[in-house]
């Protein structure tokens, strides 16, 4: 296996894996970032995300850009301080695909629709009752 720990602020390092030597690279690097996303982890757990819609075409994540992850981010930085861009887009991108049907429904246009999921999101990082109010979504995406 390997598995470089991040060597500097940035927090970059390989992964060379299978699944278990995957989560076992999540569980430390989690230890080590202090369970937040950064880009390799986030790019790893969006790429397995998707929903099926009624004609049964799979839709695959990522479901926004970089840009509009970035804007997101950049407006409601101080709404969730003690979260990453990379936790944002985990986020934004899991509750797209696992509400596409209510948000689909519910929304007029992309426009829209993006705005109701950047809303979700800020919502659902800012839980004060879970079990991890500051990282929150690492624990759901890692257990």
């Amino acid at each position: 296996m390997a598995c470089a720990a991040p060597r500097t602020a940035s927090r970059t390092h390989v992964c060379d894996y299978d699944v278990e030597e995957h989560h076992l690279c999540a569980m430390v690097y989690g230890v080590l970032s202090e369970e937040h996303f950064d880009k390799h982890f986030a790019d790893d757990a969006i790429s397995k995300m998707w929903y099926e819609d009624a004609d049964g075409t799979k839709h695959m994540a990522p479901f926004f850009s970089d840009d509009e992850i970035r804007e997101a981010f950049d407006k409601h930085q101080d709404d969730i301080s003690d979260y990453t861009i990379y936790d944002l887009a985990v986020t934004m991108n899991m509750l797209r695909s696992d509400h596409h049907l209510l948000l689909e429904r519910f929304s007029k246009d992309d426009d829209e629709m993006k705005e109701m999921v950047v809303l979700m999101a800020i919502e659902y990082l800012q839980d004060p009752d879970c079990l991890h109010p500051t990282s929150k979504i690492w624990h759901t995406i890692n257990g």
